[in-house]
């Protein structure tokens, strides 16, 4: 098996993907530019971000909205950066 080139190691990598967070934390990683998804889409290609000010979700299909906020959204602690 051919050895990783990436600077930093996988185990590494895993554990930043993998830090669940809860809505208030996500919201300070994407005021600093970081991109977040929910454990609970089941789908890691979808992610939120800001843009022109306003949360956006990217949709896998490529679609951007602006993410209405439900209350499984505020109150979840499965947010997650995403890559």
């Amino acid at each position: 098996m051919e050895e990783s080139k990436s600077p930093v190691p996988p185990e590494e990598v895993k554990v930043e993907y993998e830090k669940k967070m809860d809505f208030p934390t996500a919201l300070k990683e994407v005021i600093e530019g970081k991109k977040i998804t929910k454990i609970d889409w089941d789908n890691r290609n979808i992610n939120v971000f800001l843009k022109d000010d306003l949360l956006t979700i990217a949709r896998e299909d490529g679609t951007l909205n602006q993410l209405i906020i439900s209350r499984e959204d505020i109150i979840g602690e499965d947010w997650v950066i995403s890559n």
